[in-house]
């Protein structure tokens, strides 16, 4: 009887504890917070305006619509591993938008939420990041909280936070933090490095009549990590400059990509990873020998730069390109990491679970055959 009894309390704690496991919420990869999506200091917008709001314990940010393409970039550039491309947002609102978008870059395409729910109480949406095709590469980039539909100026929507997973089923259970449970922020980066101080003007550039493939190198020491880069340029209009962009590690090339340079302006480059302070360079190249493509220039920064390479300058060149290194989270040459890499998923929980209960139902068994 006592060995039945054993057993069978055993057998009751092993189906508890696992369907607990198998029930428990995964934490998110990234936590993208109310603070984070309200800062001043860490957003970019354009006919939005926003403010950070609590309610019933519970913070948000509040976005109300200026005009019909309300939205913001997050300065920060919130990063993560690649696999965690699900996304849920919490939200409430009462306008007649359909949509909150997201883009990984500062082009298409990008990702749209599932559709809004307008009656006013708190719903949550969910997104696949990896929509946006090659322009996830674990960067949140530019939100946009809302869109389509019969959106209105003075519209507002609510978001309480964006959280990130690398499994649909975890982002589908999660409904948030823990009641009482402060929210975990995504991890602050550090200040980001210009290669370049003051006003910025033309630089070193390509005529297209050369009818000759040309390069521009910006070689240089960096004190910090860095995981990308924003430069000025001006390029013919029309169909643009196609310009290939290498990142060097002395000899080697450890990242590439294709950048068209249509007009005159600026833009960001994500790289796939963190590169930890040292020297690097920076090359800017082309086989489109009908490419006209300017370098922006400027003053040189605290950090020293050499420019090489077979393209021209012009006599109000500066010295120093209109580059600004990127700030990163990891200090070395390591793929960037989650931002709470320690918590295991629901899988990896249950699995810790199960062996933990099984050590238990195996007790029993041997105090059974004791006391029997």
């Amino acid at each position: 009887m006592k060995k039945i009894l054993a057993l069978s309390v055993a057998v009751i704690m092993t189906f508890a504890l696992f369907a607990g496991a198998v029930n428990a919420a995964a934490e998110p990869a990234l936590l993208i917070t109310a603070e984070d999506l309200a800062s001043e200091s860490n957003t970019t917008k354009s006919g939005v305006s926003f403010e950070l709001m609590e309610e019933g314990g519970e913070k948000f940010a509040r976005f109300t619509a200026e005009d019909l393409d309300p939205h913001l970039y997050l300065a920060s550039n919130p990063k993560t591993d690649v696999a965690n491309h699900f996304a849920v947002l919490k939200y409430r609102t009462t306008s007649g938008a359909q949509k909150t978008d997201a883009f990984m870059a500062g082009a298409e395409p990008h990702t749209q939420f599932t559709d809004i729910v307008n009656d006013g109480q708190w719903h949550f949406a969910y997104g696949d990041l990896e929509e946006s095709g090659a322009n996830w590469t674990g960067t949140f980039a530019r939100l946009d909280p809302l869109n389509n539909g019969d959106l209105k100026a003075g519209d507002t929507i609510d978001i309480a936070w964006i959280a990130l997973f690398a499994n649909e089923a975890d982002a589908q259970a999660y409904k948030g933090p823990a009641a009482g449970s402060e929210p975990t922020p995504s991890e602050p980066k550090p200040a980001d490095t210009p290669l370049y101080t003051g006003g910025v003007t033309t630089g070193w550039w390509m005529h297209p009549f050369t009818e000759k493939e040309w390069e521009i190198n910006a070689t240089f020491d960096t004190p910090n990590a860095f995981d990308g880069f924003n430069f000025h340029f001006y390029a013919n209009d029309g169909d643009g400059a196609e310009v290939v962009i290498n990142l060097l590690k002395g000899e080697e090339v450890v990242e590439t990509t294709n950048f068209t340079a249509i007009g005159n302006g600026q833009s960001d480059i994500s790289f796939s990873k963190a590169y930890a302070a040292g020297n690097y360079t920076i090359q800017f190249k082309s086989t489109d020998k009908g490419a006209h493509f300017v370098l922006g220039s400027a003053e040189a920064s605290d950090v020293a730069v050499e420019i090489s390479g077979n393209g021209n300058t012009n006599s109000s060149t500066l010295t120093a390109p209109a580059i600004t290194l990127h700030g990163a989270v990891a200090g070395g040459d390591q793929p960037s990491e989650p931002s709470n890499p320690s918590n295991p998923g629901t899988a990896d929980a249950a699995v810790i679970a199960i062996a933990a209960v099984a050590c238990v139902a195996l007790a029993g068994v041997v105090i059974a055959k004791k006391v029997r």
